[in-house]
């Protein structure tokens, strides 16, 4: 079994991949994927949670503290709800930066 990456390789991975003029995200303006419409990116997005949600045990959702209703993703607690008898667990985790 491959064992998984540390976040020191990734950083170094997300370094060399700059240094080399590779864009670590799908759509910033530089890319070919920047002219993808609504609907492609949402599919992209999609497929991507359902990566994350195959590979993790738990899912941490971070809200605002001050508005923790209006920054939740209904789409991503549907998607591990779906998930839950695979043992898969949602944590909402209030976070809250002084002002």
């Amino acid at each position: 079994m491959a064992s998984e990456p540390t976040l020191s390789l990734l950083a170094q991975l997300a370094e060399s991949a700059s240094a080399n003029g590779i864009s670590s995200t799908p759509f910033d303006s530089t890319s070919p994927a920047a002219s993808k419409s609504k609907e492609q990116q949402r599919r992209y997005y999609i497929r991507m949670l359902h990566n994350v949600v195959d590979e993790a045990n738990a899912i941490l959702l971070v809200l605002d503290a001050c508005d923790p209703a209006g920054c939740r993703s209904r789409l991503v607690e549907e998607k591990v709800q779906r998930r839950k008898v695979e043992g898969k667990r949602l944590v909402f985790v209030p976070n809250k930066i002084g002002a």
